[in-house]
């Protein structure tokens, strides 16, 4: 026996706020928006294949899965870049998913290619160290141990 209750029937039971849909506009970087572009192209050339085989609506749930794709590119590259596409590595080029690659910053999302431009926080996330002096310097904000020249010492490792 299945018993089928509707929305109707529970809705004394689910007390849900009202739904509110906000949509921003988002302005990309020249990195975000070059990095957008490459999957953006290679989903195109995905859906243009469904499309000239005919077999679109045959395919629905791939479609679903290059538009959540896109989607994951603009949330954050590393989504794309180290997650799976169809139970796969991410076919997507990338030095840094490569054994001995190199890290890529937190901050500006490229790849960190000398050990010397390199600074490593306490959690092990990787930046570029301008790109840590410029976003403190912009913040306002105070690093124990204070931030300055390479031979100090600036709370990070080398």
């Amino acid at each position: 026996i299945m018993l089928r209750r509707t929305k109707k029937e529970r809705a004394g039971d689910v007390k849900l706020p009202p739904l509110e849909i906000i949509v921003r506009m988002l302005e990309l970087d020249e990195g975000e928006k070059d990095f957008y572009e490459c999957v953006y192209k290679n989903t195109r050339s995905q859906f243009d294949t469904f499309v000239n085989k005919g077999t679109l609506l045959h395919n629905y749930a791939h479609v679903f899965e290059l538009l959540s794709r896109l989607r994951q590119a603009v949330d954050h590259p590393y989504l794309v870049v180290f997650g799976s596409f169809r139970g796969k590595p991410n076919p997507l080029p990338s030095k840094s998913a490569m054994p001995g690659g190199s890290d890529i910053c937190s901050i500006c999302s490229f790849s960190i290619n000398s050990a010397r431009e390199c600074a490593v926080n306490s959690c092990r996330h990787t930046f570029h160290r301008k790109c840590v002096l410029n976003y403190l310097e912009e913040e306002e904000k105070e690093v124990e141990g204070g931030v300055g020249d390479e031979d100090e010492e600036d709370g990070f490792e080398e």
